[in-house]
């Protein structure tokens, strides 16, 4: 909301105001347990006076101040200004309420930045062993026919044989020398990867670490994990590295087929 030559700095500043008012107003005159939808209510109430078409004073400060010597606005373009506005603000405020906690927690340091931790090298090993136990059954469900699993198309059944053979092979088929941990999980006798597998997925869980960040979190409020799941997805380095890995590790007697690999890492992640 920076223009050189411009009022919206005024509007930017006059919000500021109002909302840190609001804020004080609330916090100062409720109980801890409900300052914030108190607060909350009282600036959705505010905000109210700008919907198109009503005549508050609020909507006419803003529109005077929208106005310029060449060009008037209507009651549209004034909320639209508006809505930028709010969000501007409350993305500015809330970010300095965040870092201000951080340097609490932190003991001054000011990191506010929510970063993910790697996962062990055991969860790995669980969730990559779950997924490919469940690829498998389905296509054996599917390819037996099944109740419940649909009908399987003449096109189709060659391609899910051949997933089938190459889903076997990263399977881990002795367990001899597993880490002790995984040994303790082992209790229900899991399926787990081969070792080479995990380089590829400490490389995915790098990618949604990377993602998932407060930043993202704020713009897709309501489509974060969808976001997180497409950045993987399109991942060509990944995708390029997991048909290296499988092509490593598949016996020779079974073809591999870029296509269904790729569909196949498609399906795993």
């Amino acid at each position: 909301m920076r223009y050189q030559n411009s009022k919206f700095p005024v509007a930017d500043k006059w919000f500021c105001w109002k909302f840190s008012n609001f804020a004080m107003e609330v916090f100062s005159g409720n109980t801890s347990t409900y300052r914030k939808a108190a607060f909350l209510i009282a600036w959705i109430k505010f905000l109210s006076n700008f919907h198109p078409g009503k005549t508050t004073q609020e909507q006419m400060i803003v529109e005077r101040i929208l106005k310029t010597s060449n060009q008037q606005f209507d009651s549209n373009s004034v909320h639209a200004v508006l809505s930028v506005i709010h969000e501007s603000v409350y993305l500015t405020i809330h970010d300095h309420v965040q870092i201000k906690k951080a340097e609490i927690e932190n003991g001054g340091t000011g990191q506010a930045r929510t970063v993910l931790r790697e996962e062990l090298d055991d969860i790995m090993y669980g969730f990559c062993g779950a997924s490919l136990h469940r690829m498998i059954k389905l296509r054996e469900e599917t390819l037996e026919g099944k109740k419940g699993r649909g009908e399987l198309s003449d096109q189709r059944k060659p391609i899910m044989t051949k997933e089938l053979q190459i889903l076997r092979e990263p399977l881990l088929k002795d367990k001899t020398n597993i880490a002790a941990s995984l040994k303790t999980l082992d209790e229900g006798n899991l399926k787990f990867p081969k070792t080479e597998l995990l380089p590829f997925l400490r490389s995915v869980d790098n990618e949604v670490c990377e993602f998932a960040t407060d930043s993202n979190l704020r713009k897709y409020p309501s489509k974060f994990l969808t976001m997180c799941q497409n950045a993987v997805l399109n991942s060509e380095t990944l995708e390029m590295d997991f048909c290296i890995i499988m092509a490593s590790i598949v016996a020779a007697e079974v073809a591999i087929d870029v296509q269904i690999v790729n569909g196949l890492f498609q399906a795993l992640v």
